[in-house]
């Protein structure tokens, strides 16, 4: 029996890892709905829509639409932005060292619990979980990442949910598809990969708009490169964006764009220069010996140091050409006598 409706959670995340087993099912509702004379409602439900996901249900159900007005969009809230209700803070560290120098200030005074701390990799998930032992061993926190069992992941969500676990480090396995309705803080300890999931992350927090929620971001000199992503994000969700900082990033990005563009001219400069080298050397085969020779005495460099005439071998500074011509008083040098045979200075016998 075919449902009268089908619902997708996350479906850009779906339709991203999942598309050719999407589609699949989405062949098979249609014999379904041939059999039984109606297409299902079809409900697609996600924090973020790309511009993806809404070309792709254009293309495969707009057809299958019985309404003539086509697919509904519903959006709450502006779109791209992270929950309003929930006070979002950006913490400079430098390093990552000083990553580690914020996470134990936070962890002395600044953290609510549950707190649920996310990573970039199940790596630096593990080392921070010993750094936060280290710090305090009273500290009840665990990891959750993708190579544990589905037993142990449901094992540590449970105690978590139930308050027998304070810290949770995770990677974006948590970020997305999950309900914590007591969370309190969400830490990002590595910036996250993209807006996006930036949103996913801290609606982790604040869900279904309750109040407290906390979302504290740390970020170092390597992460300019996304942080006005961020900022923008923030700016939407009505977070306070601090000038000084956006400033910086503008600053940071036009420099960059400056690089990238200078390197690209370098680039097509340097293409040319190897053309120009290549077509020589093709010429160069068609030349004659004779030809070669006098091509290399016309065209052979007037300093081939390429510095200061001073700085070469054998050549006189200003200071001593003028204390050897101080003698002078102004009477023409006498020229030197050339031999008519020779064709070069006369040269005196020495006196026996």
């Amino acid at each position: 029996m075919l449902e009268s409706n089908i619902g997708g959670e996350e479906h850009d995340r779906a339709l991203r890892t999942f598309h050719a087993q999407l589609t699949v099912i989405l062949n098979g509702i249609r014999g379904g709905a041939a059999a039984a004379g109606s297409f299902p409602s079809v409900a697609l439900f996600s924090a973020t829509m790309p511009s993806q996901v809404v070309s792709w249900a254009s293309e495969e159900l707009s057809a299958e639409c019985s309404d003539a007005r086509g697919l509904v969009k519903l959006q709450i809230g502006p779109g791209d932005a992270a929950v309003s209700t929930v006070k979002q803070e950006l913490r400079y560290c430098g390093s990552e060292q000083g990553k580690l120098l914020e996470m134990r200030r936070l962890l002395v005074s600044g953290l609510s619990y549950p707190c649920l701390i996310f990573t970039e990799s199940r790596q630096r998930a593990a080392e921070l979980f010993k750094e936060i032992l280290l710090s305090d061993k009273n500290i009840l926190a665990s990891i959750l990442s993708s190579e544990k069992s589905e037993a142990q992941r449901n094992a540590t969500v449970k105690a978590f949910r139930e308050g027998k676990i304070n810290i949770l480090i995770c990677t974006d396995l948590l970020g997305r598809g999950i309900d914590f309705k007591s969370l309190m803080m969400v830490v990002n300890y590595d910036l996250p990969p993209s807006p996006t999931e930036y949103i996913h992350r801290v609606g982790r927090t604040g869900r279904a708009g309750r109040l407290g929620g906390r979302a504290v971001t740390l970020w170092t000199d390597a992460d300019l490169l996304h942080m006005d992503a961020i900022l923008e994000v923030m700016r939407k969700s009505g977070a306070t964006v601090d000038d000084d900082l956006q400033r910086l990033v503008s600053a940071w990005k036009a420099k960059k764009a400056k690089q990238t563009h200078a390197r690209t001219i370098g680039g097509v400069v340097s293409r040319r220069k190897g053309e120009r080298r290549l077509a020589a050397r093709v010429a160069l085969g068609h030349k004659s010996k004779k030809t070669l020779d006098r091509e290399k005495h016309l065209l052979r460099p007037w300093n081939p140091h390429r510095g200061s005439i001073t700085d070469v071998p054998g050549s006189k500074s200003r200071e001593l050409m003028m204390s050897q011509t101080s003698g002078n008083t102004g009477k023409p040098s006498r020229k030197r006598k050339h031999s008519k045979t020779s064709g070069g200075p006369c040269l005196r016998s020495p006196d026996v």
